[in-house]
């Protein structure tokens, strides 16, 4: 089992491919305008809500935690005292960081060693090239990131780290450029196309990942391309490695049964897909997490699923595809 927390909603960037920008339109086109992220109600987790998720499922062995939903964690103004808390929890096997990475500083370096899971840190990066980085980020930080990516490596030399690129249009030229860099500083060769692949791996490595997005056709067919010419391999393969979960599958989503994922506001989603909270399963402030996770939203959803009957569940009638592992018998019992 995994848990995500969404320590924030808001961002320092304004990248292209991401829901903080759709409200001016998907990928930077106008005419494909959504609301804005979470409207009026976005903001900061509170300690008090942050304990009670920890609290609550303490009983449970989490495979790990992601401390990353939406938006930058490290810009929350509260962080350091969050990873203080984090401290005392020893039943999370790791524990990662999604981020940007412009906004880490020594004092949360210094926390996050105190940790006692294990560590991984995804770099969310893009491209090393300073114009494509500022054409998809929106923000002119590249030198910056790159020393804090060096600081982070040199007083964290123990954990795992991802360093990320979405591939897009934008960035297509520059996948080589990008891969050399990392293996001639880093001496990082290991090379992903599936995120749910880097989450078992006790290694450094490469993430090339899919967009998910409104043109997903387009999307695939370019992950598609880069994964044929940089492994060799076949489109077989390629359909293995990613085992996509998708509504025309005779499959069964495992999010219902396997990632809550909290908002800062404590509103519980199913899965990290739901962005607009379109189907709340409960409120961690309002009720345990227990009675949320056994309870009667949760039990409808995971019989949608597992009947492939999702008219009531518009949100995941519109899902792209998650790539993750499959499900398992014992998952589906223990929540029965």
């Amino acid at each position: 089992m995994n848990l995500q927390i969404g320590i924030t909603d808001l961002c320092n960037l304004e990248c292209i491919m991401c829901l903080q920008t759709a409200h001016n339109g998907l990928y930077g086109k106008k005419e494909n305008k959504i609301e804005r992220l979470h409207k009026d109600n976005r903001g900061f987790i509170s300690e008090n809500t942050f304990k009670k998720i920890l609290q609550d499922t303490s009983d449970i062995e989490f495979e790990l935690l992601k401390m990353q939903w939406l938006g930058e964690s490290f810009i929350h103004p509260g962080f350091k005292e969050l990873l203080r808390i984090l401290r005392k929890y020893e039943n999370i096997k790791r524990i990662v960081f999604t981020t940007n990475i412009s906004k880490i500083n020594d004092d949360i370096i210094t926390e996050i060693k105190k940790l006692r899971s294990k560590i991984h840190f995804i770099f969310s990066l893009d491209s090393f090239d300073p114009v494509v980085y500022k054409k998809i980020k929106g923000r002119d930080l590249l030198p910056n990131v790159l020393n804090n990516i060096n600081r982070v490596l040199s007083h964290l030399p123990d954990a795992i780290y991802t360093f990320q690129m979405i591939l897009m249009e934008e960035n297509k030229n520059d996948v080589d450029r990008f891969i050399k860099k990392i293996k001639n500083e880093h001496k990082i060769k290991n090379i992903f196309f599936n995120e749910s692949s880097i989450y078992k791996e006790e290694n450094s490595n490469i993430l090339i990942k899919r967009l998910g997005a409104f043109d997903q056709e387009k999307f695939d067919k370019l992950h598609l391309k880069e994964f044929l010419r940089l492994t060799g391999k076949t489109k077989e393969e390629y359909q293995k490695i990613m085992h996509i979960q998708k509504i025309s599958d005779k499959t069964i989503c495992p999010a219902p049964f396997r990632t809550p994922t909290v908002n800062w506001d404590g509103t519980i989603a199913p899965c990290c897909m739901d962005s607009f909270l379109e189907m709340p399963m409960g409120n961690i402030n309002k009720d345990s997490f227990s009675n949320i996770w056994r309870g009667e939203e949760y039990r409808k959803l995971r019989e949608a699923h597992l009947n492939h009957d999702l008219k009531a569940f518009p949100r995941c009638l519109r899902c792209s595809g998650l790539p993750d592992l499959a499900l398992n018998k014992q998952e589906i019992e223990d929540v029965r």
